[in-house]
């Protein structure tokens, strides 16, 4: 039985602390993301981030089960999710739980924070198996020896943008020097990549957007 906890609001964001969520899971198919050569799987994201051995994603799971990034990260792609581990969001004083109710301030909170792991392209430090620069995988960014710039599907006034260096950290465009280090790199998913990062990333302080205003791709 999942135990309810109290809401209490984080100095780091409008945000959440209910219990983890225990997931479980099957080990996925694997296929390449964003390839129209590739062959369709069943698993996704999400159920590559269910299946990991030592739980590491729980708290990430739970969180994005209470909004709409949940069809972007289980949708055909390509897509990449910077995944928190539990011990970031332990580390920025966030937890969730599957069955919290939320008011609708913190679900606007919730959804602009996931919002920024996410972007519709595979980002990857090493190119794909059979990868062919003449015909590459729709969406592919590679990071070699320069910084790769990616937007994040968290749309505001001015935008945001993910900044993915070589060193395998990675940053808001708008604060660099808050970085997340990238713990392990290109976990492939049937529909994208996984890149493990060991600090919750902090959306820009400006007023929350409605949720509506969330771009409909890849949330459709």
């Amino acid at each position: 039985m999942r135990r309810r906890r109290p809401l209490k609001i984080s100095a780091l964001v409008v945000c959440l602390a209910f219990g983890a969520l225990a997931c479980g899971g099957v080990k996925p198919t694997v296929s390449v993301s964003g390839d129209p050569r590739a062959e369709s799987a069943l698993a996704n994201i999400a159920d590559t981030l269910a299946a990991d051995r030592d739980g590491r994603f729980s708290t990430l799971l739970a969180c994005v089960e209470l909004t709409r990034v949940a069809a972007a990260i289980t949708g055909p792609g390509p897509v990449t999710l910077f995944a928190p581990t539990n011990a970031a969001f332990a580390k920025a004083g966030l937890s969730c739980s599957k069955d919290s109710k939320l008011t609708e301030a913190q679900s606007v909170a919730l959804l602009r924070m996931l919002a920024l792991h996410v972007t519709d392209a595979d980002v990857r430090f090493s190119p794909p198996e059979g990868f062919d620069a003449k015909l590459p995988p729709r969406g592919l960014e590679l990071v070699t020896t320069k910084a790769v710039t990616v937007e994040s599907t968290l749309a505001d006034a001015a935008g945001t943008a993910l900044v993915v260096t070589p060193d395998k950290m990675v940053s808001t465009i708008d604060s660099p020097s808050k970085k997340a280090k990238i713990l392990q790199a290109d976990i492939q998913a049937p529909n994208g990549m996984i890149q493990v990062i060991d600090t919750v990333l902090v959306a820009p302080s400006k007023p929350s957007f409605p949720p509506q205003t969330v771009p409909k791709k890849p949330f459709e």
